[in-house]
């Protein structure tokens, strides 16, 4: 797994900045999943072999309490979109890794 999907609680711009650091996103308003439940969203990145990138705790915890997923939170708090994407760029090997890698959870503080 090496893709992500990007939550909602995202804007779409990460897209860009992760696909210009080599690394395939989309956005669940690219996948047709724009205010769906996050049951729909759980369910579609564990059939895509996604890795759900978010600000929403709740994935953290349905990835423990399931023990399937793997979740990139990001424990940001409100960032403009800009200072996210410098953010991501800040922590691109850390993102990286997580994605080529078996962990099922990384948190990204700021």
């Amino acid at each position: 797994m090496s893709g992500a999907l990007l939550n909602e609680n995202l804007p779409e711009s990460l897209v860009g900045v992760l696909s210009e650091l080599g690394i395939g996103a989309k956005h669940v308003s690219q996948a047709g999943l724009l205010g769906r439940s996050d049951k729909d969203v759980w369910q579609h990145a564990l059939a895509e072999r996604l890795a759900i990138v978010t600000k929403d705790g709740d994935y953290v915890d349905l990835a423990q309490s399931t023990g399937i997923g793997r979740v990139l939170h990001l424990a940001v708090g409100n960032l403009r979109s800009r200072d996210l994407g410098d953010f991501i760029r800040r922590h691109v090997e850390a993102v990286s890794d997580f994605l080529r890698g078996k962990d099922s959870i990384l948190v990204l503080k700021r």
